[in-house]
């Protein structure tokens, strides 16, 4: 029996039995796909040659094989984890951390239009890494001016100038100016 760069639709993978000589009936030889990850055994016998396929490792015992996990060396990583932030694709899905749509564990990032260090409350958004232009603070209350943030010098001016909800507080202004 000789069967020579069979090749198997339903895994995408070939294989090579390059001689088989006699009739030996019942009998079974494992062979290993050139590029393969599970191994197969051939069943032969005078009329017919049948492949069966081994149960694949589970290198890592996370209960996925080495065919469905796409890292077998990580238990952490595999089809039923969560995408987390860490740079790596923990679900096998292809896609890492912001790519992924099932991302979990992401920072509230706020837009820091002014520069300030300190964000605007109503402009935020989810990510892993700090996105260029924002802080994970929102605690600007005026984030169109950088002289404008808490803890800032509060000034004679008719404006909160340090977020603290109070205009021109504790003397700041002469008694005879009326803001």
């Amino acid at each position: 029996i000789e069967l020579l760069n069979g090749y198997d639709p339903a895994y995408n993978t070939s294989f090579e039995i390059v001689r088989t000589t006699g009739l030996v009936s019942g009998a079974f030889s494992t062979i290993n796909y050139p590029n393969a990850i599970c191994n197969w055994e051939v069943h032969y016998n005078p009329d017919n040659i049948t492949l069966v396929r081994q149960q694949c490792p589970d290198v890592d015992s996370d209960g996925y094989t080495v065919e469905d996990d796409c890292n077998d060396n990580n238990a952490a990583i595999n089809p039923g984890a969560d995408e987390i932030c860490n740079g790596f694709d923990d679900d096998c899905d292809m896609l890492i951390d912001d790519a992924d749509p099932d991302i979990t564990g992401q920072s509230i990032w706020y837009a820091d239009t002014d520069e300030d260090g300190y964000g605007d409350l109503q402009s935020s958004s989810l990510a892993c890494n700090q996105p260029p232009g924002s802080v994970a603070n929102g605690d600007d209350c005026d984030d169109t001016d950088a002289a404008i943030y808490p803890g800032a010098t509060e000034i004679c001016n008719g404006i909160d100038d340090n977020c603290d909800d109070q205009v021109d507080e504790n003397g700041v202004c002469p008694p005879d100016i009326i803001n």
